[in-house]
């Protein structure tokens, strides 16, 4: 039985290294056979907007696009909190691959419920 795991990340910029390790996480999960999402929110949002440079390094020296680049080719899911997407000017069309923008907080909260792990960063 596949394992549903939300990767819970309220951070980009602002804290590199819990963005960078909440998307390797996810996908390493994801390769091992787990299907994964990562709920995007508050600042974290803003690693599906194309509009933001990922070209940041992590402390392990990779940026963090190779690391959103390698969760996506795995089959990693990304969706966002339409409130957090709204707040900052994010529209669909503006998304990196493998990102959505949530319909709704029902959508969210089915998410939630749907999953037996949940892991924050």
């Amino acid at each position: 039985m596949t394992q549903h795991i939300v990767v819970h990340l309220t951070h980009a910029a602002d804290d590199l290294t819990a963005a960078a390790m909440a998307i390797r996480l996810a996908a390493t999960l994801q390769s091992k056979g787990a299907q994964v999402t990562m709920l995007l929110d508050l600042e974290g949002a803003r690693i599906a907007d194309r509009r933001q440079p990922l070209d940041l390094l992590s402390r392990r020296g990779k940026p963090l696009i190779e690391l959103y680049d390698a969760l996506v080719q795995v089959g990693g899911r990304l969706l966002i909190c339409p409130h957090c997407a709204g707040a900052i000017g994010l529209t669909s069309d503006m998304l990196r691959p493998g990102a959505t923008i949530a319909a709704n907080d029902d959508e969210l909260a089915q998410l939630l419920l749907d999953a037996d792990k949940i892991l924050d960063y």
